[in-house]
């Protein structure tokens, strides 16, 4: 793609539960998340050496192929390391408990997950080199407590993760999510400058790289602005989530568990409408003021 670093595309066009991934071929060959498919990354293994895997953060969908890769160094990041590799921890930290078991039955059927301990960690701020290849850590939280990006200085490449710049915008639906950092964390993004961007999502963007985190940050202000048109009138909180106005009519999993994702999104736009003074709650839900 360009110098050093080639994109690994995932399984099904990189769509939730597989991502695109990055190989760097430099230092023995280096691979950012391992959630493209087995198949894929058997086939990236027979032609190009791996000697370790980096994670850009803990979500499913970035480290099921983690296992593959048990004999080489796998580093996640240091914030939220304790339950990096273990299902049952991953579930107690993504749903609330009562939904923990019927996730970990999700995940086990929409992938080849097997549990797999990293073997280091790396910090918010840490800098690699790979061969030649200076790869910068940068600490992007908001979509998970541990979200990074890494950033290739020379090259002018950012590796975005999740900040993946895909039409349906900005996901912060986990109970460590947080609205107000995903924002910081696109803002940062676009301070960087860089003239590249890949996506985990979608396919790598070199043009209007700007406006383009501009439409994706935009997508939070139309959340925004849904749930306050749909407050003209007094709804009650299901209500809302019936309107799924986050996701849609599409269910693209268990509904259960959409439903909560839902919840926990627009949750964080209600207190920010509250705390404005543009929602106030009333007996039976809340109202536009």
């Amino acid at each position: 793609m360009a110098g050093p670093v080639w994109v690994v595309p995932g399984e099904g066009g990189g769509h939730f539960p597989r991502c695109h991934c990055v190989y760097i071929d430099d230092g023995g060959g280096v691979l950012i998340d391992t959630g493209a498919g087995d198949r894929v990354l058997a086939d990236l293994t027979r032609r190009r050496p791996v000697e370790v895997v980096l994670n850009t953060h803990t979500h499913i969908d970035h480290v099921f192929g983690n296992y593959l890769f048990g004999d080489r160094d796998i580093l996640v990041p240091e914030m939220m390391a304790h339950s990096a590799g273990d299902l049952v921890k991953l579930s107690r930290r993504f749903v609330p408990p009562e939904m923990s078991s019927l996730w970990r039955r999700v995940i086990l059927d929409c992938t080849t997950w097997r549990d797999q301990p990293p073997t280091g960690t790396f910090g918010p701020s840490q800098v690699f080199k790979f061969g030649t290849t200076r790869v910068e850590t940068v600490f992007a939280p908001g979509h998970l407590a541990d979200h990074c990006m890494f950033l290739l200085p020379d090259h002018q490449i950012l590796i975005s993760a999740d900040l993946d710049l895909t039409p349906f915008g900005p996901w912060y639906g986990n109970p460590e999510s947080d609205l107000d950092l995903i924002r910081r964390s696109i803002d940062q993004a676009v301070a960087l400058r860089p003239k590249i961007v890949v996506s985990s999502h979608r396919e790598p963007v070199t043009q209007d790289i700007a406006a383009e985190f501009a439409r994706f940050a935009a997508v939070i202000d139309r959340r925004e602005a849904a749930l306050l048109d749909y407050l003209e009138q007094e709804r009650t909180w299901d209500q809302v989530l019936d309107q799924r106005l986050v996701y849609g009519p599409a269910i693209p999993f268990t509904p259960q568990i959409v439903r909560f994702f839902e919840d926990r999104m627009l949750s964080q736009h209600l207190v920010e409408l509250r705390r404005r003074g543009l929602v106030r709650a009333t007996e039976r839900g809340f109202i536009r003021v």
